[in-house]
């Protein structure tokens, strides 16, 4: 089935993204045939699949409201010329038989078409555009994809000898994470540091038989985690955005957001920061 997506951001951004396949994607993640901006959506937010003469539209992260010609829905099948919305984003699918002879576009498996697209992202970053320096010489190709995953390693033990210690510890945890989370909106290293504390505070209380102490900090982190992850992200399209237009007072801003959020790892993505922060400043920005 071939199906076309004509699809327009809230500041009237059109892109057109034809496809011919049996189901498609639709979220934030990275996996997404149609990728959203993080704040538009869930991670896989509506999946569309075809099965003979029908397309059937299905929502799978209710928070926001699927709505198809203006109604909401869980489930449905659509009608060509429907128009889906999700956040601020309105998609119009029209769609018809595609050939297996190669005709329209049939994309080779691992290189779908991703749209990014930007809404609050695009905001931020659009006034005094064209005042701004350009991105560092050799880097308007963007970082390399490999971010560091923040939270690669968890710790799951706790090197306490007594209950009492390993309660002692657990509470200690807890209020460092506590004053670490309050600076997190400024520094972003603090968020990701007091994720790791309270992960030692569950670990700790589960140790000390702390059994309900140890259910509130594992809420706690999760919570936590999960908004850094989701910051975390949304720097990330901030920059690679800014670059994409030539914006480079912005880039250097995420940038140097972004190596407070990985400090402490290392790798081409991080040296990439650096390497960007580094040529800036030669070149006199602020």
């Amino acid at each position: 089935m071939l199906l076309t997506f004509e699809i327009r951001d809230d500041r009237g951004r059109c892109e057109v993204i034809t496809a011919d396949a049996e189901r498609v994607l639709v979220g934030t993640g990275g996996h997404c045939d149609i990728r959203l901006a993080i704040d538009q959506g869930g991670v896989e937010h509506a999946v569309l699949e075809a099965t003979g003469d029908l397309v059937r539209v299905r929502c799978i992260d209710p928070r926001k409201p699927l709505l198809v010609d203006g109604a909401p829905v869980s489930h449905g099948v659509l009608r060509a010329g429907a128009i889906l919305a999700i956040g601020g984003v309105r998609m119009r699918v029209t769609f018809g038989e595609g050939t297996h002879a190669g005709v329209g576009r049939k994309e080779k498996p691992g290189s779908k078409k991703r749209l990014w697209i930007m809404s609050a992202v695009l905001a931020a970053t659009t006034v005094g555009m064209a005042l701004a320096p350009k991105p560092a010489a050799g880097h308007a190709a963007g970082p390399p994809e490999n971010a560091p995953d923040l939270f690669a390693q968890r710790e799951t033990t706790c090197n306490q000898a007594s209950a009492a210690s390993a309660f002692a510890v657990a509470r200690e945890s807890l209020r460092n994470a506590d004053a670490r989370r309050q600076r997190y909106t400024f520094i972003p290293q603090e968020g990701v540091v007091a994720v790791q504390l309270l992960q030692r505070a569950t670990v700790c209380f589960e140790a000390a038989g702390a059994t309900r102490d140890a259910a509130t900090a594992r809420a706690e982190e999760s919570e936590l985690r999960e908004r850094v992850v989701a910051d975390y992200a949304l720097h990330r399209l901030r920059l690679e955005h800014a670059i994409g237009v030539d914006d480079g007072r912005t880039a250097l801003r995420e940038v140097r957001l972004l190596r407070s959020y990985v400090q402490g790892t290392g790798g081409d993505y991080v040296t990439w920061l650096t390497d960007f922060e580094r040529i800036a400043q030669m070149q006199g920005a602020r």
